[in-house]
């Protein structure tokens, strides 16, 4: 129920971002640059599942991938500038009382 409601608070305000976005989201304004192995453990979703989710993000423009310079092998998500600027919009929304809508 708390995941719709905050997807449907986003949408009122005229922003697609589901509620997993969302979880990514704050995952990466505390910390840019984050592996996507770390995300998927913080946000306690499987490795496959944060893939998809990721490629879909990166289609919105909120995030984009990056080779980690220590090590090819790995990749880091780091946030596009539209991501940035959506922390300043979404938080105050995902803060409003659910009668405030």
């Amino acid at each position: 129920l708390t995941r719709r409601e905050l997807g449907q608070k986003f949408a009122l305000a005229g922003h697609k971002i589901s509620a997993e976005e969302w979880a990514v989201l704050l995952m990466l304004w505390q910390e840019d640059g984050r592996l996507p192995s770390k995300i998927a453990d913080l946000t306690f979703r499987d490795r496959t599942t944060v893939t998809r989710l990721l490629d879909g993000m990166e289609k919105k423009q909120l995030i984009e991938r990056r080779t980690d310079a220590e090590d090819r092998r790995r990749t880091r998500v780091f946030l596009t500038s539209n991501g940035q600027q959506l922390e300043n919009v979404l938080k105050p929304i995902a803060l409003l009382p659910n009668s405030a809508q």
